[in-house]
């Protein structure tokens, strides 16, 4: 399951969004509202008697330029539920409208960019949306 929500991180491409965003305007903490439009817990994948599902997630980019993702999902076995959190801590770089996030240990990058205090992410999960 673990490996399962790292290779969930490991795959963001960030979509969509433009706009008059200064650095310091991108600061704070985003928590997650949607998976393709639709509002948590949302199903990710479903084979036979194995249920994941996410339940929460947030963003937060610092001043400092840290930032850290954090996912919580929840596993259905047969019959047997299992939750957990996922955080993975970040940097990231703001140009211009552009953001670049760069995740450990591999320095994989995520690129994107962030409008109306929203920043919708593309993942293996979906598109999922953030809001501040």
């Amino acid at each position: 399951m673990i490996r399962r929500v790292f290779l969930l991180f490991m795959s963001f491409g960030l979509v969509a969004c433009s706009g008059g965003t200064g650095p310091e305007d991108i600061v704070g903490t985003y928590t997650l509202e949607t998976v393709d439009g639709e509002e948590l817990p949302v199903v990710v994948e479903e084979i036979e008697t194995y249920i994941f599902e996410l339940t929460a997630g947030s963003m937060t980019l610092s001043g400092d330029t840290s930032c850290s993702l954090s996912l919580t999902q929840r596993l259905t076995e047969d019959g047997t539920v299992t939750t957990g959190t996922n955080t993975i801590v970040c940097t990231y770089v703001f140009d211009d409208g552009a953001l670049t996030l760069t995740l450990p240990p591999e320095n994989s990058t995520i690129s994107g960019s962030i409008a109306d205090s929203t920043v919708t992410l593309m993942a293996d999960a979906g598109v999922l949306t953030f809001r501040r």
